[in-house]
């Protein structure tokens, strides 16, 4: 949206500030869909959030969706309105546990990465966009090893929470980013 020129240069420059003011400068973009008080305090996506732009010929409405698992209701409501679902997996030490199957029985907790991909392919997402985030941090250090590692392991584990092999080989693009720099976002 920032890209497109939605969010106006003023707009832009207040949300810094208040993300500097709360002690969370690198949220200046989240600031943009997280409204709400607590999201901002908290830092952490809770309700969702549309916003719309427009290009020559289409009109787009992005959902921003909750991540964390405390929200996980938020976060089926906004899938279930989108054509298309941008999963976010960290490439820092926390990959593993975002993509971890999880074992009821046992007490283990079901990755929230895979959790998302499962729910989104039952909503009938039929369009899919990975995005390696955290690309700069001390794990991935922009390493096109970290990010290959990621990328099959992530494809892998797409195909094991239903999304057909030829679809996510052909169809998924699998994008590395750094929300923090905005490498991929905004570059």
């Amino acid at each position: 949206i920032f890209a497109l020129g939605g969010i106006p240069e003023r707009e832009m420059q207040k949300l810094k500030e208040e993300a500097t003011r709360l002690g969370k400068g690198s949220f200046a973009f989240a600031f943009y869909m997280d409204r709400q008080k607590d999201e901002r305090e908290r830092g952490v996506t809770i309700a969702c959030t549309t916003k719309e732009f427009f290009t020559p010929t289409k009109h787009y409405t992005v959902i921003d969706a909750p991540g964390h698992r405390d929200f996980i209701k938020n976060m089926i409501t906004g899938a279930s309105q989108a054509d298309v679902a941008l999963l976010m997996v960290p490439s820092d030490g926390n990959f593993s546990a975002a993509i971890a199957k999880g074992n009821h029985k046992a007490g283990e907790v079901q990755g929230q990465t895979r959790q998302h991909a499962l729910l989104i392919n039952l909503l009938g997402v039929k369009q899919l966009i990975v995005g390696v985030n955290k690309m700069d941090c001390d794990v991935a250090k922009y390493g096109l090893e970290r990010y290959t590692e990621i990328k099959d392991e992530v494809v892998h584990m797409l195909t094991r929470v239903g999304w057909k092999k030829d679809f996510v080989a052909k169809s998924v693009p699998v994008m590395p980013i750094s929300g923090w720099c905005g490498d991929n976002l905004i570059t």
